[in-house]
């Protein structure tokens, strides 16, 4: 299918850099930013996975340990 069509091959790899670059800017803020100012950030942008998804996963992905995230939790709060 690709090579019968050239808009279809465009067409992934214009999705496929998307992609790319937005694991990249996400890499770069995990590397840049504080845990707290990720975890603020999953505020405003993922509000409900701080609602349904348990502390030690949020932890895991912000890569701090679950009492590191309570920590956060109360300043913040």
């Amino acid at each position: 299918m690709l090579q019968q069509y050239n808009c279809a091959t465009s067409l992934i790899h214009e999705a496929f850099k998307r992609k790319l670059n937005k694991k990249e800017d996400l890499d770069y803020k995990h590397k840049t930013k504080t845990p707290e100012e990720l975890y603020q950030t999953l505020q405003l942008k993922k509000p409900k996975w701080l609602k349904h998804i348990p502390q030690y996963h949020i932890a895991s992905y912000l890569n701090i340990t679950p009492e590191t995230l309570s920590r956060i939790r109360k300043r913040i709060y």
